[in-house]
């Protein structure tokens, strides 16, 4: 199968982005292109590697803008907008 979804994870702990690369690792139509652990080193990801998905840890925000700026939607999640999380193409 080939891969339909690039993912990035933006994350403050190495052991969260493990544990996430691990969980993904079985999704044979997504990979895992890159991590960062700080959210600058974050958008340089975006930057660089353009993923489909980007999973941000929540604990660091989203700056005003962001959406603008990455070219990333902020989509909702349980009928609030995610502070952090998931952002996809």
């Amino acid at each position: 199968m080939t891969v339909s979804k690039t993912i990035g994870i933006c994350e403050s702990q190495p052991v969260t982005i493990e544990g996430l690369q691990s969980l993904l690792r079985d999704c044979t139509d997504m990979k895992v292109v890159g991590t960062a652990t700080s959210l600058y080193s974050g958008l340089e990801l975006i930057k660089e590697l353009a993923p489909s998905i980007m999973l941000i840890d929540k604990a660091f925000g989203l700056p005003p803008g962001f959406s603008e700026r990455t070219g990333l939607p902020t989509h909702r999640c349980g009928g609030q907008y995610l502070d952090g999380g998931l952002l996809a193409r």
